[in-house]
């Protein structure tokens, strides 16, 4: 009788340790995942940085620049540039790669020859 109840207890023991493991298991490959992801999502807004402050040097060489497409390392940028008043011009930087988007503006001056940075803002796209 003693033999029966210890076999019972070590199955249980052993059925416990299992289902700890496998959850451990998918709690591993659901973190691996989103971690992933968010590393796809930080590169992503990176190059619209990147792409945004491409553009205020372009801007400072040429006050008429109106904005390009890049590649960035299998991301796709694409800046424009739009004057909202003769002295003001609003930089757009969107990237995007597979289904993740990420945008940058950005609103300069332009005074006296001197460019100015008058915003940065990460929008929703």
């Amino acid at each position: 009788m003693n033999q029966k109840g210890q076999t019972l207890v070590s199955l249980l023991i052993i059925i416990a340790v299992t289902i700890l493991a496998v959850a451990s298991a998918i709690v591993s490959a659901s973190l691996s995942s989103t971690t992933a992801i968010t590393t796809i999502s930080d590169k992503v807004y990176y190059s619209a940085e990147t792409g945004a402050e491409e553009a205020l040097i372009k801007l400072l060489r040429d006050p008429s620049y109106p904005g390009e497409t890049l590649g960035l390392a299998g991301i796709n940028v694409e800046i424009t540039v739009s004057s909202p008043s003769p002295t003001e011009k609003v930089i757009t930087s969107i990237a995007s790669t597979n289904s993740i988007k990420r945008r940058v503006d950005v609103s300069v001056q332009f005074l006296n020859n001197i460019l100015t940075v008058t915003s940065w803002d990460e929008m929703i796209p």
